[in-house]
């Protein structure tokens, strides 16, 4: 290895100028040094920590920190609402990052951020929450390769010995080869192999310790994929938990709403287009709600017909096929005294309870079990 060269008076006078201007990747590159120099300067130098001395970094350099791409990825965070600040730096405006206001929006949104890539505290003194996502970052590495990652010949005819064995779920066969339960689905799709993994057993009752497990993976922002291996269900399942809870399968979104607390916290309320993940006792609730609706509509709909005007004191309508509550005699006839064509409601069998029940219309239930 060459000889580290050595420092100039007039690059330390420039260096204790510029330090709080520029992150330290920054000033790596503008001295021409390696990052673990710069840190060997400040602190022989006796210059206070980069928090200390500046409260931004560039735009840029936080990309380039964090792996991301500029072109795709800033106009994201834009639109998720990225705090960017525009300084005069010399006679160029340069887009900055308010480190403070970086760590709000990086923990609210924590699932954009891939933590392993980031030196820790490299843009000074990091939040408690970020050392947790900065492991869970790297458990999924060395668990599940890049949504991205090429497959050997290897790797494709290992999956195709697991799933025509028939005794692999899609977790279990992404397990063993490092990749994801969608990845596997859908690299039997491109390599068009008509066996599929077993299904996995929905009807095994979630336990308190694995709603716990959940819950806490949320709030650190871990995959899918990641809890889907440390929990033992599929992520389709995993997924279905969390639409069920909060009404959508977006992480930051759940994390939001549950806040503090356990999973299934502060859960948003249901509307009746969310009718197949409301429990029982919202059902009934909604039902008693419609129930009400419906009897509105039709007492609106009979006081609009007049439908029964003149027919007050015929209490055989009551007990025809042929009265309509909003329509009046469906034959047409001017009275009940005089009527021809009355035909009595037929009796029905609740096929739930057994019940005798009269209805106009044919039905399998009662009203009591509908």
């Amino acid at each position: 290895m060459g000889k580290a060269r050595n420092w100039t008076k007039e690059e330390r006078e420039r260096f204790e100028t510029e330090w709080g201007l520029y992150s330290i990747p920054t000033m790596a590159k503008r001295f021409g040094r390696t990052i673990d120099a710069i840190k060997n300067k400040q602190q022989r130098w006796n210059l206070p920590d980069l928090i200390h001395a500046t409260e931004y970094i560039t735009l840029n350099e936080l990309i380039e920190q964090f792996g991301l791409n500029y072109g795709y990825d800033v106009p994201r965070l834009k639109a998720m609402g990225f705090p960017i600040r525009y300084k005069l730096v010399v006679t160029k405006r340069v887009a900055m990052v308010d480190l403070e206001e970086f760590w709000i929006f990086a923990e609210r949104n924590a699932y954009f951020f891939d933590f392993s890539r980031l030196e820790e505290n490299i843009f000074g003194v990091e939040p408690e929450w970020v050392k947790a996502k900065r492991k869970t970052d790297l458990q999924r590495k060395l668990m599940i390769q890049p949504h991205n990652a090429k497959w050997s010949s290897g790797e494709d005819q290992m999956l195709i010995t697991l799933v025509n064995q028939f005794k692999y779920t899609a977790t279990e066969i992404g397990a063993r080869l490092h990749r994801s339960e969608g990845a596997v689905q859908r690299r039997l799709l491109d390599l068009g192999i008509k066996a599929r993994p077993l299904k996995a057993d929905n009807h095994i009752k979630w336990t308190k310790e694995e709603y716990r497990i959940l819950g806490e993976g949320i709030k650190v922002g871990k995959s899918y994929a990641v809890l889907s291996l440390e929990i033992g269900k599929s992520e389709k399942a995993i997924r279905g938990k969390v639409f069920t809870a909060y009404l959508t399968e977006n992480m930051n979104k759940a994390r939001k709403m549950m806040g503090n607390g356990a999973f299934g916290d502060n859960a948003p309320p249901r509307c009746l287009k969310h009718k197949n993940v409301m429990s029982y006792d919202e059902k009934q609730l909604m039902k008693g709600d419609l129930s009400y609706l419906a009897g509105l509509l039709v007492l609106r709909m009979k006081q609009l017909s007049g439908a029964g005007d003149g027919y007050e004191e015929y209490w055989q309508k009551d007990m025809c096929m042929n009265w309509d509550d909003v329509q009046g005699c469906t034959k047409g006839e001017r009275n009940c005294d005089e009527c021809s064509s009355f035909e009595r409601i037929k009796p029905q069998n609740c096929k739930r309870c057994g019940k005798t029940f009269f209805s106009r219309k044919e039905t399998l239930v009662c009203n009591e079990c509908s």
